[in-house]
């Protein structure tokens, strides 16, 4: 277990939500262990968490490109794009 994962631990427990930058902390090490589906989850995670956090929008959109998953990356550049807008 990492030290990521015991502070979205105790964060979970204790307001009952997971520590932001733990999770992307986790990411960055999973995306430099080539770890990318899993990394892209937790960027999930934390776009459920907090919809309009545009560095989290723009890190999963890191990952796709990683991944090579050219529909998602326009997906998330459009969106990203329109959160800068507004």
């Amino acid at each position: 277990m990492s030290v990521f994962d015991v502070v979205m631990i105790l964060s979970c427990r204790q307001s009952g939500a997971k520590n932001l930058d733990a999770m992307f902390g986790k990411a960055r090490c999973l995306m430099l262990q080539q770890n990318y589906g899993l990394a892209l989850d937790l960027m999930n995670q934390a776009v459920v968490m907090v919809s309009n956090f545009l560095p989290a929008i723009i890190e999963k959109m890191r990952l796709q490109l990683a991944m090579q998953d050219w529909e998602q990356v326009v997906d998330s550049a459009q969106r990203s794009q329109f959160m800068a807008v507004s």
